[in-house]
C-alpha cells in the first residue's frame, strides 16, 4: 500500500489565518447599522409630518361641521361659534414666536411635549359640558399646536435630507388639504351618527401614532448658549391680536371700541419693544430674509380668503340648503381630492419653473376657483360647483413651496424660529379670515345666507389677487443654502 503524502505543511508555508484589520470583512450587516444621531427614517418622518399636519388642521375643520350641534346644545350664537375657532387660532399663532426659539433649544423633546398637551386638551374638550370649559380647552389645544406644528416643520430642515424636503413640503400640504376638506365630512359623520364630542376624541389615535413614529428621544448633546425666550413680547402679541379680533367680531356693537383700543395699545407697546430690545420677538435675521418676508406676505392674504371660506362653508350649506352635516361638507372633500391629486406634481413643477411661478399659478387658480364658486353660490347641487372646487384645490396644492422655500435659506439652529413665524402667519390669517368673512355672513345670516356666502367668495378671490401680486414681486430664487 502506497503511503499518502503528508498534508502537514511547514509553518512557513501555511497561509496565515490572521488577517490585517483592514482586510477583515465586517460582521455587522448594513441594514442593522443605525445612525449615531438616532433620527427616525425618512418614511417615519414623513408619517409624522402627515399625521401632525392633518390633526392640527382638522382640529378646526372637523369643528365647522359640528358648530350647529354645539350651538344648539351649549346655547352659542354666531359670535360664540366664531370664537370656538378663533380661540384656538389666536393661542396657536400668538405663542408661536416664543415656542420657535424653545424648539430650537429642545428639538424633538418640544414636539413630544406638544403632542402630550394637544392630546390632553382634546380629551378635555370632548368632556366639556359648557361653553367656558370648551373655550378653555380650545386655548389649550392652541398651546399644544404652537409646539407641535413648528416642531414638525422643523423636521423638514433638520430631519429630512435636502433631496426629500420638497417631498416633505408636498406631504405637509396634501395633509393640510385633506384635513381642511375631509375634516368637515368626518366631523359631520361623527356628529350626525354620534355626538359632537367625538370629533375631539378622534384626535387621540393619530397623535399617539405620531409619538410612536418619533420613537425614543436620542441623548441630547451640549447646546450653545442662546438668548432668553421673549415670553413677555409673545404675551403682548397674544393680547394685541385677541383684542383687535374681538373688536372685529363685535363690530357695530357699543362696546367694540374698547377691545380695539386695548389691542392698539398692546400693539404699540410690542412695536416699541421690538425696536429697542436686544432679544426681539421676531429675529432680525428672519425679518430681513427676503424668502421669509415674501412667503409671509403671500400667506397672509391667501390664508384670510381660504380659511374664512372653508370655516363657514358647511354651516352655510346646512342653513341655506337644509343639508345634513355630511352632505354640507362634500364640497370640501372635492377640494381635498384635487389637492392630493396635484401634490405629486408640485415638486417637479417647482424645480422646473421655480417657486415664484408655481405659487403665482396657485394663487391665480385659487382666485378663479373662488369666482366660479361665487357664480354658483345659490345652487344647492354639487355638480355646478365642481369646476370651482377643483380649481381651488389645484391652486392650494401649488402653495406648498411657501413652506419649504424659506426654510431652505436658514441655518438648522434657526429653523424652529422660522417655522414658527410661517405658522403664525398662517394661523393669524385664518383667524382674520374667520372674523372678517364671519362679519360679512352675519349681515345676511337671516335674510339670505347664500348671498352673504357669494359676497365672501368674491372677497376671497380679491385676496388671492393680492397674494398673486405679492408672489410676483417678492418671491425670488433662494440664495445658496445656509450651512448648519
Amino acid at each position: 500500500m502506497t503511503a499518502r503524502p503528508s498534508r502537514t505543511r511547514p509553518a512557513h508555508a501555511r497561509p496565515s489565518r490572521i488577517r490585517p484589520a483592514h482586510a477583515r470583512p465586517s460582521r455587522i450587516r448594513p441594514s442593522r447599522i443605525r445612525p449615531a444621531s438616532g433620527r427616525p427614517s425618512v418614511g417615519r418622518l414623513l408619517g409624522v409630518i402627515a399625521l401632525v399636519a392633518f390633526v392640527t388642521t382638522a382640529d378646526n375643520s372637523v369643528l365647522v361641521a359640528a358648530l350647529t350641534s354645539i350651538q344648539a346644545e351649549l346655547g352659542l350664537g354666531m359670535a360664540g361659534a366664531q370664537w370656538l375657532g378663533i380661540a384656538y387660532m389666536l393661542a396657536f399663532a400668538g405663542l408661536l414666536p416664543a415656542t420657535g426659539p424653545l424648539l430650537d433649544r429642545w428639538g424633538p423633546a418640544g414636539l413630544r411635549a406638544g403632542l402630550l398637551i394637544f392630546a390632553s386638551t382634546s380629551l378635555t374638550a370632548a368632556l366639556a359640558s359648557d361653553a367656558v370649559v370648551l373655550l378653555a380647552a380650545r386655548v389649550g389645544q392652541g398651546l399644544g399646536a404652537a409646539l407641535v406644528v413648528p416642531g414638525t416643520l422643523r423636521l423638514l430642515r433638520t430631519g429630512l435630507p435636502a433631496r426629500h424636503r420638497h417631498l416633505g413640503a408636498a406631504v405637509w400640504t396634501a395633509a393640510l388639504a385633506a384635513a381642511l376638506a375631509l375634516g368637515p365630512w368626518l366631523g359631520g359623520l361623527l356628529t350626525q351618527h354620534g355626538h359632537w364630542s367625538w370629533i375631539f376624541l378622534a384626535h387621540l389615535p393619530p397623535l399617539a401614532a405620531a409619538a410612536l413614529l418619533l420613537g425614543r428621544p436620542a441623548p441630547a448633546g451640549p447646546e450653545p448658549a442662546r438668548a432668553p425666550v421673549p415670553v413677555a413680547a409673545a404675551l403682548l402679541a397674544v393680547a394685541a391680536s385677541t383684542a383687535l379680533l374681538a373688536g372685529v367680531v363685535g363690530w357695530g356693537e357699543e362696546w367694540s371700541w374698547l377691545p380695539v383700543a386695548v389691542g392698539a395699545a398692546a400693539l404699540a407697546t410690542l412695536v416699541r419693544h421690538e425696536r429697542r430690545s436686544t432679544t426681539p420677538l421676531l429675529p432680525r435675521g428672519a425679518v430681513r430674509n427676503p424668502a421669509v418676508l415674501g412667503s409671509v406676505a403671500v400667506l397672509l392674504p391667501w390664508g384670510i380668503g381660504v380659511s374664512g371660506v372653508v370655516y363657514f362653508t358647511p354651516m352655510v350649506h346646512q342653513e341655506a340648503f337644509a343639508q345634513g352635516p355630511v352632505a354640507a361638507s362634500l364640497p370640501l372633500v372635492v377640494i381635498a381630492l384635487a389637492v392630493v391629486a396635484a401634490a405629486p406634481a408640485v415638486a417637479p413643477m417647482t424645480r422646473r419653473f421655480g417657486v415664484r411661478t408655481t405659487v403665482l399659478a396657485g394663487c391665480l387658480a385659487g382666485g378663479g376657483g373662488f369666482l366660479a364658486l361665487a357664480g354658483a353660490a345659490h345652487a344647492p347641487d354639487l355638480l355646478s360647483r365642481l369646476p370651482g372646487l377643483v380649481l381651488l384645490g389645484l391652486g392650494a396644492a401649488c402653495t406648498a413651496p411657501l413652506t419649504a422655500h424659506p426654510l431652505d435659506t436658514v441655518a438648522d439652529r434657526d429653523s424652529g424660529t422660522v417655522a414658527a413665524l410661517l405658522t403664525a402667519a398662517r394661523e393669524l390669517a385664518a383667524a382674520l379670515g374667520v372674523a372678517l368673512l364671519g362679519l360679512v355672513l352675519a349681515r345676511d345670516a337671516v335674510a339670505d345666507p347664500a348671498h352673504g356666502y357669494a359676497t365672501a367668495l368674491v372677497i376671497a378671490a380679491g385676496l388671492q389677487a393680492v397674494a398673486a401680486a405679492a408672489a410676483l414681486t417678492l418671491l425670488h430664487p433662494p440664495p445658496k443654502q445656509v450651512p448648519a
